[in-house]
């Protein structure tokens, strides 16, 4: 399957709609739930419950496509499983500090998005993964966060993500057709690893 996660304080959207007209076909169940953003137990419970049980079986692993802080959950859930990667989008991978900064979140949900950030990075496992991110962002820099936490670690290659930058977009990654030249490039990588045909 593939879960589309949106960012805080957002709703699925017109990315999710772009998801879709991408990746279907590639993925036949194709989800993007809208979340409370008040509460990040509650919210990744939702998220967890839409995915189906780890089944050990080989075959297209599951994709988790997140923006902003969607692709903090994305990360954070990707790390746990064996069967999934991720694609984030101008993701938010330290959120406790960019909502405490940015967007005055409640104490307890930065603690919880803490929390939730050192059980992954710490003890998660090393997922396919793209990042996308835009070099004009305004919210978020990029070379702060997300290069450093998805880089090789200790200098192996595989456990580094697809890092694809853009130059223009904003945080919003308002440059459509650099966004489905993304989701464009991440459907070959895909087929071209697992096959086409849907999963």
């Amino acid at each position: 399957m593939l879960l589309y996660i949106h960012g805080y304080q957002g709703s699925p959207g017109d990315k999710f709609d772009r998801v879709v007209r991408v990746f279907g076909g590639l993925y036949e169940d194709i989800r993007g739930p809208q979340l409370s953003n008040v509460s990040v137990a509650s919210d990744l419970a939702r998220l967890r419950e839409l995915l189906p049980e780890e089944n050990g079986r080989p075959g297209r692993p599951h994709l988790f496509v997140g923006n902003s802080l969607g692709g903090f959950y994305a990360w954070h859930l990707c790390r746990q499983r064996t069967d999934a990667m991720c694609l984030l989008i101008n993701p938010a991978l330290a959120p406790f500090i960019l909502l405490n900064r940015e967007a005055g979140a409640a104490p307890d949900f930065l603690r919880d998005l803490l929390r939730c950030f050192s059980e992954s990075y710490l003890n998660g496992r090393f997922p396919r993964t793209w990042a996308a991110y835009c070099l004009d962002d305004e919210v978020i820099g990029h070379g702060e966060t997300t290069v450093p936490i998805l880089r090789p670690v200790e200098g192996r290659r595989e456990t580094g993500a697809v890092l694809i930058p853009v130059e223009r977009g904003g945080h919003g990654f308002t440059d459509t057709e650099a966004l489905e030249a993304v989701f464009g490039r991440v459907r070959q990588d895909v087929e071209d690893s697992f096959g086409p045909g849907k999963s």
